[in-house]
């Protein structure tokens, strides 16, 4: 098992030195750098290249999304927030976020978010990989396997009141567009997220969920039935008894995703 290199930002000695106690227990981290401000993260970035990296959102001068901002894509650590405030959820979701850690968290709503860190950076480990197949696919005229492999969200910020809830992706059962927005259709209720179609079918994983029609994107494990002619659009039985149009192509990825021949 590879060490997952760990930078630390918070302008607070007892918040580093929360985060640094809690990253001993777990042999799977190392520590490579602290910081305090928004300049020296940036810095420590540049020098020491970490996977990994727990950042405070308010920071004295420049906060820790605008020092992100400051760091080219190709060498930005994957990103657990870790802050008093939920204000800055939603923006945070613009990078690599694995997570965002309230304060005051449990050691085990920590060790959650550090597995979920390591998880993101396991699937980011294949974007050679995947460069490579996108080389392949090109070539093929099939995009699949690429698509199988790009990084994905597991869970998606919603505004609830004056906070922000995180869905949980196994939670979602369907989703539809709304005009800007995106309506979650999930086990707990219904919820609006501001995104297109697009942006979001690319967040998530082809193999959980397929966009069956331009508006709607289903979860594949809530599916139970598939009806319709073989061309033109059919209908969509999921397991709550909710009907959906899908159309010739969303069929035709969604057979692919249950890995039905067509």
């Amino acid at each position: 098992m590879s060490t997952v290199r760990v930078l630390i930002t918070d302008d607070e000695p007892a918040g580093r030195a929360s985060v640094r106690a809690l990253l001993a227990r777990d042999a799977r981290a190392e520590i490579v750098a602290e910081c305090a401000t928004g300049p020296e993260t940036v810095r420590a970035i540049h020098d020491h290249h970490p996977d990994l990296l727990f950042l405070d959102v308010q920071l004295p001068g420049q906060s820790g999304i605008a020092a992100l901002n400051e760091v080219p894509e190709d060498i930005r650590p994957i990103v657990i927030f870790v802050t008093a405030h939920d204000a800055h959820a939603l923006q945070s979701f613009d990078f690599e976020t694995a997570d965002y850690l309230l304060k005051p968290y449990s050691d085990a709503r920590f060790r959650k978010a550090l597995d979920r860190g390591i998880a993101r950076l396991d699937r980011g480990r294949v974007t050679d990989l995947r460069r490579q197949l996108r080389d392949i696919a090109e070539g093929l005229g099939d995009g699949a396997e690429v698509a199988a492999t790009r990084p994905t969200a597991e869970r998606l910020p919603v505004r609830i009141g004056g906070g922000v809830r995180l869905i949980d992706l196994d939670e979602v059962i369907w989703i539809e567009a709304v005009r800007d927005y995106a309506r979650l259709h999930t086990r707990s209720g219904e919820y609006l997220l501001r995104t297109t179609m697009a942006a979001l079918e690319e967040r998530l994983d082809p193999r959980r969920f397929a966009r069956i029609h331009r508006s709607t994107i289903a979860n594949i494990a809530f599916v139970s039935e598939l009806h319709g002619a073989d061309a033109g659009e059919s209908d969509v039985v999921l397991r709550t008894g909710k009907r959906l149009r899908a159309s010739e192509r969303g069929r035709r990825v969604l057979l692919r995703a249950l890995h039905v021949d067509t």
